[in-house]
């Protein structure tokens, strides 16, 4: 039922995540949007990172690369993804084309993006192309999957519930069934936009993979963190919500999914909130277990967009050179 005991690639030990050799393996990453929103809207930032020959996936993944960024969560939709067979085509291909130069790959479904996860099964079979183009193509160690973005609102128990049931889906191997026969990491973003911790509800869903793997959980959870959200579930760095985060992630494996300048909808722009929780990651949260921040986000059409322009996928603005100074340089 399990999936493959012999899988190379991340795990968990502990509260920290590790590579295959063992060491500690901490998160230099950042998203980007491959198939998430619809033609039309930014649509058509995807559509031009497979121009040319790849040109613009070619670009973006050797600036990552010279970086040392390590990880990239690949955000999309299934509707979109499947919105033709070339669309999933270029979406694998962005996955191998990262992956050949060592760099992780974390797919992201905004599907089930503040909802409460009833209609998560229309999303398996996708989730089973993606785990099955990466172990036919070989990159399998370097694959992560986050299955849902921002669940919620949802409670605690209803969470568990369907995590559950996702990783069911993952973990197994039954052809029968339809499902995937994973055994890598899995990243769960908790509930209300993935801004709220619960250990007694992170060691029902650990104890649940570790008996779908055989003993040994592979499952960790992510957060996402912003300045001045509207709906206050992310208050400022040195509110009691950091001293919470910190506490939970000594005994459980946490990393920040998303970390940005400003929530959407809201009007201020906090490039400085991103600075003191970078600093506050990499002076506290890392010596205490914390394993690492994906940046948001690469190349996009708002204010969070890291690149100079929407088009661009290899230069910086001011805001990605926050990453830069404030914490890829930082980690060895």
């Amino acid at each position: 039922m399990c999936g493959d005991s012999s899988f190379t690639g991340l795990r968990v030990q502990g509260n920290k995540i590790v590579d295959p050799n063992g060491a500690r393996f901490i998160i230099k990453g950042v998203n980007a949007e491959v198939y998430r929103d619809y033609k039309g809207g930014c649509g058509y930032i995807t559509d031009d990172l497979f121009v040319n020959n790849n040109h613009n996936l070619n670009r973006m993944t050797a600036k990552m690369k010279a970086l040392g960024i390590n990880a990239v969560r690949l955000n999309y939709t299934d509707t979109f993804l499947n919105q033709s067979s070339q669309n999933l085509t270029n979406f694998e291909n962005a996955m191998l084309t990262l992956a050949s130069n060592g760099i992780y790959v974390m797919p992201s479904d905004h599907a089930q993006s503040g909802l409460n996860l009833a209609d998560r099964a229309r999303s398996y079979p996708t989730f089973k192309k993606i785990i099955q183009y990466a172990q036919q193509n070989g990159i399998e160690r370097y694959l992560i999957m986050n299955p849902f973005n921002e669940p919620g609102p949802i409670s605690w128990s209803a969470w568990v519930t369907a995590n559950q049931d996702i990783l069911k889906a993952l973990r197994n191997a039954d052809p029968a069934s339809g499902y995937a026969g994973y055994a890598g990491l899995v990243m769960l973003d908790t509930p209300k936009w993935s801004s709220t911790n619960s250990a007694a509800h992170f060691q029902a869903i650990t104890d649940f993979d570790a008996a779908l793997l055989g003993g040994t959980a592979n499952v960790g959870f992510d957060n996402h963190w912003y300045p001045n959200t509207p709906i206050n579930y992310n208050p400022s760095v040195s509110s009691s919500y950091v001293k919470s985060a910190l506490d939970v992630e000594r005994t459980y494996p946490i990393a920040i999914g998303e970390l940005g300048q400003q929530n959407p909808g809201s009007s201020k722009t906090d490039p400085q909130y991103v600075k003191d929780v970078l600093s506050l990651i990499v002076n506290t949260g890392i010596p205490e277990g914390h394993n690492g921040v994906f940046a948001w986000i690469w190349s996009w059409c708002d204010i969070n967009s890291m690149a100079t322009s929407e088009s661009n996928y290899a230069d910086l603005n001011s805001y990605g050179q926050i990453y830069v100074d404030y914490y890829w340089s930082k980690i060895p």
